[in-house]
C-alpha cells in the first residue's frame, strides 16, 4: 500500500463543539495526498458521534479507552504515521484550504528545513477574526510557532525523538527547540491557519502553567547549547518528573524571575527577527514580572540604539519617545501584574487607570437601550442598582424613564466622577464600595442591572457576590460579552455558570437572549439574562 505524502495528526478530548469545522478544513484542502489520523482521547461528549459520521477513506480514528492527555495521544499517532511529513491540526482550529499544498511545496524545495510553520489568524468562539500573528519568514524561528499550523519532516523525529511526555503543556515548544538544534526551522509569510482563543481553550485557561512548562523547555535548550545535552535526556522518567515538578512548584520571587526570563528570551528572539515592536513588548512583559532583569533592560537599550541608528537625525525625539513609551507601558504592566496577583486595591487602581478610555469608547453606547427600556417598563421598578456603571451610559435612560432612585456602583471612583459630571440626574447616588460591602435592606432594589461586570469576578468570589445580589434585589439583569471578549484587554476574565449559581438562591431565568452589536464593523454577540426570585415557568413578566 502506497504511503501518503502527509500524515495529518489531530488529538481530541471532548471537542464536539468545533470538531466538525476543524475536520472539514482538512478534508477540503487543495492538496489531497494525505492520511488523517484522529486520536479520540477518551471523550465523554458527542465527539465519537461526530467522528463516526464521516465516511472519508483518508480518516483513521484511534480510540483511547481512557483520557491520557495530549502529549501521549500525539506520540501514539506519530508512531502510526506513514507520511513523509507530519502536519499538526488542533480540534478547535481551522486550516486554510491551501495550507498543506503550500507547506509541502516549500518543504520539497528546502530539504534542510525540518520544521515549517506559518503565521496565523486568531479567531474567537464564533469564528470572528480578532488578530493576526507577526511571524515572518526566517530560519531558526522556533520560538514563534503555532502548534496546529506546523509541518514536520518525519525523519527529524526519527533523529531527535517524539514529544517528551513529562510536558503536559508546551510539549510543542520543547520539541521545536530540540528540532532547531539539528535542523533548519522556517515560517511561511502568508497566514494559513486560524487559531481559536476563547474562555475554555488551553491558551486562555492554562496560561500560567504553559509559561512554567515553557520556562523548563527554554532552560533545557540553554543546557543543550552549553553542554550538548540537557538533564532531561540524561535521567530516567522518575527523575525527569521530579525536575518538572520542582519547576511547577516554584513560587514567590523565584517564579517571577523564571517567568521574566521567558519573556526576555522571546524579546531577544523577536529582535533577531527584526520585530522591534514585539521585542519591546516582550521586554516590558519581562520587566513587569521582575524589574531587576538585566537582560530585559539591555534589550530595551538595544531597541533604542537600533532606532537611533536607523534615524540619526531624530536622536532626541526618538529617545524621548521611547522613554515615554517605557514609562506608560511600565505603569500599565505594574498595574496588570498587581491585579493578576490580587494585591489589595489593585483592581480599583486598574479601573481608575482605564476610566477615561472606557468613557470615550463606551459613553454613547445604546446597544441595549431598547431591551432595557422594555424590561424596566414591564417591571416598573422604583429603585435600581446599576453595578459597574462605568461611564454612566445608562443614566440618561433612567432619567427618561423617571426612576425614583438609582444607585450607581463602580470600583473606579474616577469613572463615577465622569458619570456624575457628564449625566447630571438628581435621583442618582454613586458609590465605589465593593458589591459585598453595600449596606441596604433585604430586597431594597426592585431591579439590579449588571453590564459586563460579573465576568470580571474571580471564581473564588463569584458565588458570594451573586448571593449578595439575590439578597439586595428582586430581579437581576446581566449582560455579558460572548466568548470573543476573552481575548480582549481585560486580563482576568473568568467564565461562570450563572444559571446554576442563581438557582442556588431560588432565582430562575425569566428571559434570555442575544444582542448583536456592530463593533468596529464586526458583529459581536452579547448574552443577556433576566433572573427573578421564585419565578415559575409560564408566569411571564
Amino acid at each position: 500500500m502506497k504511503s501518503p505524502k502527509v500524515t495529518v495528526l489531530m488529538a481530541v478530548y471532548n471537542g464536539e463543539k468545533y470538531l466538525r469545522e476543524a475536520i472539514d478544513s482538512i478534508l477540503n484542502q487543495t492538496f489531497e495526498d494525505f492520511e488523517f489520523l484522529i486520536i479520540n482521547d477518551g471523550s465523554t461528549d458527542r465527539t465519537s458521534e461526530v467522528l463516526q459520521s464521516y465516511r472519508d477513506s483518508r480518516i483513521k480514528i484511534i480510540n483511547n479507552k481512557k483520557n491520557v492527555g495530549l502529549t501521549k495521544s500525539l506520540n501514539k499517532g506519530l508512531r502510526m504515521a506513514r507520511g513523509e511529513y507530519i502536519a499538526r491540526m488542533d480540534a478547535d482550529d481551522v486550516s486554510m484550504p491551501e495550507r498543506l499544498e503550500r507547506q509541502v511545496k516549500f518543504s520539497d524545495k528546502n530539504k534542510d528545513v525540518g520544521l515549517l510553520g506559518s503565521p496565523w489568524y486568531t479567531i474567537n468562539a464564533d469564528g470572528r477574526k480578532t488578530g493576526v500573528s507577526e511571524a515572518a519568514s526566517c530560519k531558526q524561528d522556533a520560538h514563534f510557532m503555532c502548534h496546529g499550523a506546523t509541518l514536520i519532516r518525519k525523519n527529524c523525529l526519527e533523529e531527535i525523538g517524539l514529544y517528551r511526555e513529562i510536558f503536559e503543556y508546551a510539549q510543542d515548544y520543547d520539541l521545536w527547540l530540540r528540532i532547531a538544534n539539528e535542523f533548519e526551522v522556517a515560517n511561511l509569510r502568508e497566514p494559513l491557519y486560524k487559531l481559536r482563543i476563547y474562555g475554555d481553550s488551553i491558551s486562555s485557561s492554562r496560561g500560567l502553567q504553559q509559561n512554567l512548562y515553557a520556562s523548563l523547555a527554554i532552560e533545557m535548550a540553554e543546557e543543550r547549547k552549553k553542554y550538548g545535552k540537557d538533564r532531561l535526556s540524561l535521567v530516567d522518567q522518575k527523575e525527569a518528573i521530579k525536575i518538572r515538578d520542582q519547576r511547577l512548584r516554584v513560587s514567590g520571587i523565584k517564579k517571577r524571575r523564571v517567568l521574566s526570563h521567558n519573556y526576555s528570551t522571546w524579546s531577544q528572539a523577536a529582535f533577531a527577527l527584526g520585530n522591534r515592536r514585539g521585542s519591546f513588548n516582550y521586554a516590558m512583559d519581562s520587566i513587569s514580572w521582575y524589574m531587576l532583569n538585566y537582560h530585559a533592560w539591555s534589550m530595551l537599550m538595544k531597541i533604542i540604539a537600533k532606532d537611533i541608528k536607523d534615524n540619526p537625525t531624530k536622536l532626541i525625539t526618538t529617545t524621548l519617545k521611547f522613554l515615554i513609551h517605557i514609562g506608560n507601558n511600565l505603569r500599565q504592566r505594574i498595574i496588570k501584574a498587581a491585579v493578576s496577583r490580587n494585591i489589595l486595591r489593585s483592581r480599583k487602581m486598574y479601573w481608575n487607570h482605564r476610566s477615561s478610555d472606557i468613557d470615550e469608547k463606551g459613553g454613547t453606547e445604546k446597544d441595549d437601550y431598547a431591551l432595557l427600556s422594555k424590561i424596566i417598563l414591564s417591571l416598573k421598578p422604583r429603585r435600581i442598582l446599576d453595578i459597574g456603571c462605568g461611564s454612566g451610559r445608562l443614566f440618561p435612560l433612567y432619567k427618561d424613564l423617571k426612576i425614583k432612585e438609582v444607585v450607581g456602583q463602580d470600583v473606579s471612583s474616577k469613572a463615577l466622577k465622569i458619570a456624575k459630571d457628564r449625566y447630571r440626574f438628581s435621583n442618582i447616588k454613586t458609590t465605589n464600595q465593593h458589591i459585598l460591602n453595600l449596606n441596604f435592606p433585604m430586597h431594597y432594589f426592585d431591579l439590579i442591572i449588571s453590564n459586563r461586570v460579573l465576568q470580571h469576578i474571580p471564581h473564588d468570589e463569584i458565588e458570594v457576590v451573586i448571593k449578595k445580589l439575590t439578597e439586595l434585589g428582586d430581579y437581576v439583569y446581566i449582560n455579558e460579552m460572548s466568548d470573543s471578549d476573552y481575548t480582549g484587554e481585560s486580563f482576568y476574565l473568568f467564565k461562570h455558570d450563572y444559571i446554576e449559581l442563581f438557582n442556588k438562591y431560588d432565582f430562575k431565568v425569566i428571559q434570555k437572549g442575544l444582542l448583536e452589536v456592530l463593533d468596529a464593523q464586526c458583529l459581536v454577540r452579547q448574552t443577556w439574562f433576566l433572573f427573578g426570585k421564585n419565578f415559575k415557568e409560564g408566569d411571564g413578566l
